[in-house]
């Protein structure tokens, strides 16, 4: 038997399907006939007429009627509605209904519990029972389609084998004693439509389940081939089918699907007949087909030898060959069916128990037979032996196995797209043949999963025909690998597949085997020079104005404060009592003095004496403290690292420039992102790349890397390709995070049986951290001819030495201070000549001349010279109140005038 032809007998619910009344009101019509001449009909009611049952106890009940007058006896069954709906009687081998079945096709519940499936046949059980009496003779009538022979043979064969075998257990070898069964044949009308069919499906369409699916319902049309059908619903795409023929065109309907290439691996079919087993499928078990049905039949039943010889026996005895039509379902529910009646009428009348009474009933009145409802529950208890065996629903894990064994004994075709690291031709590829041709990330990958032993897959590598992932175009067609699945040219699809929604709707995909968002490409901006004054760095030029505008400000406050206090004015001379006037040291030089003594951390000879100036100046303290020390813990920083200058930033940087062209790969999943992305910033994005001209857009990433290395060039792609990148070329780095999260997987036709095989053998691999180390060894390892150097050094090299570069500027400021306090000097030194008596006066040149030679001599100590005396007289030097004094012209003792007085 194929693998992949699988079949479910399901708990025996046959007698339910063998004893109901099914079909319109025109067949019930039709049962009139057929009905004239019995003594006493025993019908299968559904539950409209329960009412006067019980008292409404019961909702299916045996009815009974004189049926002498045969005119009537149509208005009982009209009366009884016995259209409405199959009544059910529970087998007697399981007493269970119809289990769902095992299968990929569709869900098959409370359809196949009630057999709405099979073949409309009639099977009417008249029990022909006395006036008031158990008779010797017991007659059962079966009501069969015309042309149904098999049906009314097994029908008269179950009759015969129970009078002559018995119910085949001790002590019950007669249904009465002294009784028998008595078989009555009678015919009606075939009914063939595509309304049986439809009537059939009706529960699948009515599943909630199924609301979430399309249905499709094509009908075939009498005398027509089924393969235009079947290459129509190739066409649309669809890979599972219920298949509702009659039993003796399946075979045919799925050698016409074979013919239009509608039998493959990725094709479910669901075959509605119960007798799907007697079809020889010796044709189709090399197509990997999944082909399911239920099987109510059991061969392997004790019953079921002794029952074949006696089927063989009459069947030649008709001139009849083969024993074909004793597997079909329907001749095993006949003589369930004829042996549960049996069974039932014998518990319904033990021997020591009370007779049948039956009485004639008028078919004017609805009167139900008194001995009815337990005959109903004699028939649900009946236990025994059957040809329809009941079976416990069959593993579920049983799907995954056939598809391991099927991946055994196929050579899988893999289509996959050049692109490093995950897919690449060796550099002695042409000396090369079939999968030897390749490496890469990817093809580890599959070599891994092969490995495994619950795996050991074999597979064929081939390049994508036009070189693309896969995109949707405006005719709904599909493009690169993702087309050629849908085409059923590859099996797997493998490389930096993106997984999305798109792709999900038409192909399977695997868990992802790599987490990934996409992300800037762009060239490495160049390190940015050391600038001259970057010791001013740690502070943005607005604090250093803030600084300096607080510096003012509080040396304006601060000499305010200090004129207005009045104990920061004080006597000059100590020694007066009395003076005349007092003196304030915080003139408003000495204020800036003080302030910026503060500031530098150095203090000043000038103190605050009152409190409201020390309050002022303790707050200008505590802000040059901080100040200070934020300055000093920013400036090691500032000065020892050098920045990186990029244009952009992030994402948002680059949607609001213009100098600079961004782009990504032309049909792929970076430009489906773009392209239906709602966000304001990717919209404007997609918008600007398309208007772009040249196209910003590249046929590989290899080309977007290249442009991006030109410069002026920013490339979006994916975050995993991006770190490839940026390992192999030096001058690149990645901008922003990543824009969105999304993964790789192995990509699959929609339904095949490999998903989820692969998605857990990526699971385990991925546990056992072999999806790391693929990715260090072909993102780190491999192909890589000079690493890029760490932008930053370790912590355990210590700090770079700081050259002139960093700190030339503090050189600049110095000389600059120096030069300014000469110029200064200079000036002071012109000024006071000026201010001195004309007599006192000498040139200036000749002066400043003087007074070099005299600072050259590098002396402690200076005499006082008075105009035209080149000695120093005793005594001078002091003033007359002792202070030390040098005039500014002349050489002359100066004994009248106090020293800068």
């Amino acid at each position: 038997m194929n693998p992949n032809w699988r079949e479910t007998r399901p708990h025996n619910s046959a007698l339910d399907t063998a004893l109901s009344l099914r079909g319109s009101r025109a067949k019930t019509r039709r049962l009139q006939s057929v009905c004239r001449g019995f003594d006493l009909c025993t019908l299968s009611f559904p539950g409209g007429a329960s009412g006067r049952v019980g008292r409404g106890e019961q909702k299916e009940r045996w009815e009974t009627g004189c049926c002498g007058s045969t005119d009537r006896c149509g208005a009982i069954l009209d009366r009884r509605r016995a259209a409405s709906a199959p009544n059910r009687i529970v087998s007697p081998c399981s007493g269970g209904e119809v289990s769902r079945g095992h299968g990929r096709a569709g869900r098959q519940d409370a359809t196949m519990r009630q057999h709405k499936h099979i073949p409309v046949l009639l099977l009417l059980l008249l029990p022909f029972l006395g006036s008031w009496s158990a008779m010797a003779d017991i007659k059962i009538g079966g009501i069969f389609e015309t042309g149904d022979d098999v049906l009314e043979m097994a029908f008269s064969s179950a009759v015969d084998r129970i009078n002559t075998m018995g119910l085949g257990e001790p002590g019950a070898q007669f249904v009465t004693p002294g009784s028998r069964l008595l078989a009555r044949v009678e015919h009606t009308e075939r009914l063939d439509s595509f309304q049986v069919p439809l009537i059939r499906l009706q529960e699948i369409l009515k599943d909630p389940l199924m609301r979430e699916r399309k249905v499709v319902v094509r009908q075939f049309e009498p005398g027509v081939e089924y393969r235009k059908v079947l290459k129509d619903v190739g066409k649309s795409g669809i890979k599972n089918i219920v298949l509702d023929v009659p039993i003796e065109h399946v075979h045919t309907a799925l050698k016409h699907a074979q013919q239009v290439d509608m039998m493959s691996e990725y094709h479910n079919y669901f075959i509605t007949s119960l007798d799907a087993h007697t079809v020889d499928m010796e044709d189709f078990q090399y197509g990997g087909t999944n082909i399911s049905a239920f099987r109510l039949v059991d061969t392997n039943a004790k019953e079921f030898d002794e029952v074949a010889r006696d089927w063989m026996t009459r069947r030649l005895r008709h001139g009849q060959k083969g024993e074909g039509n004793l597997y079909r379902t329907k001749v095993a529910l006949m003589y369930d069916a004829v042996r549960l009646f049996a069974t039932a009428l014998r518990d319904l009348q033990p021997n020591n128990g009370p007779k049948i009474q039956v009485r004639p009933l008028s078919c004017e009145t609805e009167e139900p037979w008194s001995q009815g409802n337990s005959f109903v529950k004699y028939m649900r208890m009946a236990s025994g032996q059957c040809m329809a065996a009941s079976t416990s629903p069959q593993d579920y894990s049983r799907q995954l196995e056939e598809a391991r064994l099927h991946l055994m004994n196929k050579t899988l075709i893999v289509t996959t797209l050049v692109q490093p690291p995950y897919t690449m031709l060796k550099e002695n590829h042409q000396e090369l043949e079939g999968n030897a041709k390749y490496e890469g990330y990817c093809i580890d990958l599959l070599e891994e999963i092969a490995k495994l032993p619950d795996i050991n897959i074999k597979y064929k590598i081939r390049e994508v025909a036009d070189k693309a992932h896969g995109r949707r175009d405006d005719k709904n067609e599909w493009n690169g690998m993702i087309g050629e699945l849908l085409q059923g040219k590859a099996d797997l699809a493998i490389a930096d597949l993106t997984i999305t929604y798109v792709r999900e709707e038409v192909v399977d995909f695997t868990m992802p085997f790599m987490n990934l968002g996409i992300s800037i490409l762009y060239k490495k901006a160049d390190k940015k020079p050391p600038w001259l004054f970057s010791f001013l760095a740690p502070l943005s030029l607005e604090v250093w104005i803030y600084m300096s505008t607080a510096f003012l400000g509080v040396s304006l406050f601060l000499f305010v404060v200090a004129r207005f206090s009045p104990y920061e004015w004080v006597n000059p001379h100590p020694c007066d009592p009395r003076p005349a006037e007092l003196e304030n040291r915080f003139t408003i030089w000495n204020t800036l003095w003080f302030t910026i003594g503060c500031l530098m951390q150095q203090g000043c000879d000038v103190t605050p004496r009152a409190l409201s100036t020390r309050v002022a100046a303790g707050m200008w303290w505590f802000f040059t403290l901080i100040m200070v020390s934020s300055y000093t813990a920013n400036l090691a920083a500032f000065l020892t690292v050098e920045r990186l200058v990029s244009p952009i930033e992030s994402v948002e940087d680059l949607a609001k420039q213009t100098s600079i062209q961004y782009g990504c790969l032309q049909s792929g999943s970076t430009q489906a992102f773009f392209k239906e992305s709602e966000f304001p910033t990717y919209k404007k994005m997609w918008h600007v790349m398309q208007a772009a001209r040249p196209s910003v857009f590249t046929e590989s990433n290899y080309k977007g890397i290249e442009r991006v290395r030109r410069g002026k060039y920013a490339y979006l792609m994916e975050s995993t390709s991006i770190e490839y990148a940026i390992e192999r070329n030096c001058d690149l780095t990645q901008i922003g995070s990543l824009l969105d999260n999304k993964g790789y997987g192995i990509a699959t036709p929609p339904g095949s049986p490999y998903r989820t095989m692969l998605s857990q053998a990526i699971l385990q691999l991925q546990e056992s951290g072999t999806l790391h180390v693929l990715k260090e060894r072909w993102w780190k390892k491999r192909h890589i001819v000079k690493k890029c150097p760490k932008e930053e050094a370790s912590a355990s090299k210590g700090t770079s030495a700081l050259g002139l570069a960093n700190v030339g500027g503090v050189f600049v400021v110095l000389l600059t201070g120096s030069c300014i306090a000469c110029i200064t000097a200079v000036v002071e030194f012109i000024w006071r000549s000026r201010k001195a008596l004309p007599e006192e006066r000498e040139p200036v040149c000749m002066e400043l001349c003087r007074e070099l030679r005299f600072t050259l001599t590098c002396g402690g100590k200076k005499p006082v010279r008075t105009k035209g005396d080149d000695r120093v007289p005793p005594g001078a030097g002091s003033g007359e109140n002792g202070l030390p004094f040098m005039p500014l012209t002349g050489y002359g003792a100066v004994v009248s005038k106090d020293s800068f007085s």
